[in-house]
């Protein structure tokens, strides 16, 4: 799975800042959140533990068949957006490798959709106490004072994770990150227009929108219910998604252009639009959306709402 760009903490927050989360008692130093992290409980199996590093891959535990356990290349981290400055919704976006020392990470607050402004916050910080094994991620990071605390998703091979995380910019945020070596379960078959996995079982991956907004693969994904745009209405473009074998029942796209995506084999059918637009190439398996869509000989589509 390519990234398309170079590929969780209690504070002071900023006002439009949301919270998804339970409430949790303030941490009101940085002392007080190197101890929230010393107590927080850790997997019985560690990969890295604090003050522990390996040099070599091969020194890296393994599994069974002899592959590697989940510590031993690359992640990328995306936040939710949120109102983090201004009026501008924002995310964070980090990017973390293994390196002798320890783990050498890249964090960048940044507009969602424009990467073509310079980040507002962006700095590289070398951890050697961390947590990224297969059950989880934590990471304590001194820009902004992030700290990111993840979980293991069921049924992706311990390579996407998902939770909740917190910065001086903003009291709780939901934070996805997935594994370098992530690979969908279920692909779109052409020729019967079903989502499959090597066996045969049709299925959905659980990619959230987060991963999906950063890599622009969303093959085979489960997005019912899911706002397209994350509710950034300063008509952003979406662009270049992959959506083959996607279902959109119930999702929305409000103020923004989906454009040049795959489509082929999507349900749209329930998919709500409002003042948006959404072009791309479908098959004779995409269900279209109730709206005004132009089909063109060359099995592209347009459509507008």
């Amino acid at each position: 799975m390519s990234i398309r760009h170079t590929p969780l903490i209690t504070l002071a927050f900023t006002l439009g800042c949301t919270s998804h989360t339970p409430e949790v008692a303030p941490l009101s130093s940085t002392a007080d959140v190197q101890a929230h992290i010393e107590l927080l409980p850790g997997p019985a199996t560690e990969i890295v533990k604090s003050s522990q590093t390996v040099p070599f891959a091969g020194q890296l535990p393994r599994t069974a068949d002899g592959g590697l356990l989940p510590g031993d290349g690359s992640f990328s981290c995306a936040s939710e957006m949120q109102w983090l400055s201004g009026r501008e919704r924002q995310t964070i976006i980090i990017e973390a490798d293994r390196v002798a020392e320890g783990l050498q990470v890249h964090m960048a607050r940044t507009s969602a959709h424009d990467r073509d402004v310079d980040p507002e916050v962006e700095s590289s910080q070398l951890l050697t106490e961390f947590t990224w094994n297969a059950d989880a991620i934590r990471l304590f990071m001194d820009t902004e004072v992030t700290i990111v605390e993840i979980e293991s998703v069921p049924g992706t091979s311990d390579r996407l994770f998902t939770g909740h995380g917190s910065t001086s910019s903003c009291m709780m945020v939901g934070f996805t990150c997935w594994d370098e070596t992530l690979e969908p379960r279920f692909t779109y078959d052409s020729e019967t227009g079903e989502c499959t996995d090597a066996t045969g079982a049709q299925g959905l991956n659980p990619w959230p929108i987060e991963m999906i907004r950063e890599t622009a693969d969303g093959e085979c994904a489960d997005l019912r219910g899911l706002e397209l745009e994350e509710r950034d209405y300063n008509h952003p473009q979406l662009t270049d998604w992959n959506l083959r074998g996607a279902n959109l029942d119930g999702a929305s796209i409000s103020f923004a252009m989906l454009s040049n995506a795959a489509l082929q084999g999507a349900d749209l059918s329930g998919l709500q639009m409002a003042y948006a637009h959404l072009e791309g190439n479908i098959d004779g398996f995409t269900q279209l959306p109730n709206a005004h869509c132009d089909v063109f000989l060359d099995s592209s589509l347009f459509c507008a709402l």
